[in-house]
């Protein structure tokens, strides 16, 4: 059996090639998506199943939920996500519809500055009624002292 050496150039050779495919995997940045399939049977055989995609870009992301019970009734429930730089504001949309076809939706907005932040949530249920909920926390440096505020608002 003859053995064979290796060339010495061959190992350079793959470490620029290893070195290239991991800059290439860092260097794509812009999107980054994630699925999930899950599904669960019991005892009896009855089966339910969680699908989640999540989609992330560089100011935000996407994520989606589908269930599906075993009965198949299905319940889902979407979320976005987005940072504006300019204003420096975190906002999130989130609609949630359940296996009747009755609707939630939730939307926050959440602002920073120096001396604290603000954070504003209005829910809206399956009839049109809205909660509306408003958080304002700020720091005192010339008492030393954090202030935390909350009102909630409700529109049947």
């Amino acid at each position: 059996m003859k053995q064979i050496k290796r060339n010495s150039v061959d190992r350079p050779a793959r470490m620029v090639m290893a070195v290239m495919v991991v800059l290439a995997v860092c260097w794509v940045t812009d999107v980054a998506a994630f699925q999930r399939q899950v599904t669960r049977t019991g005892a009896n055989g009855n089966s339910a199943s969680r699908n989640t995609t999540v989609t992330r870009s560089d100011d935000g992301y996407q994520r989606d939920v589908v269930r599906q019970g075993p009965q198949g009734n299905t319940r889902t429930k979407s979320s976005q996500g987005q940072w504006d730089a300019d204003s420096g504001t975190w906002t999130r949309q989130t609609t949630a519809t359940n296996a009747n076809g009755q609707s939630t939706s939730a939307s926050s907005s959440v602002t920073g500055n120096d001396q604290g932040y603000g954070k504003t949530t209005t829910v809206t249920g399956p009839q049109g009624s809205t909660a509306t909920r408003t958080v304002d926390g700020h720091w005192d440096a010339n008492t030393n002292t954090w202030t935390k505020s909350v009102s909630t608002e409700v529109n049947q």
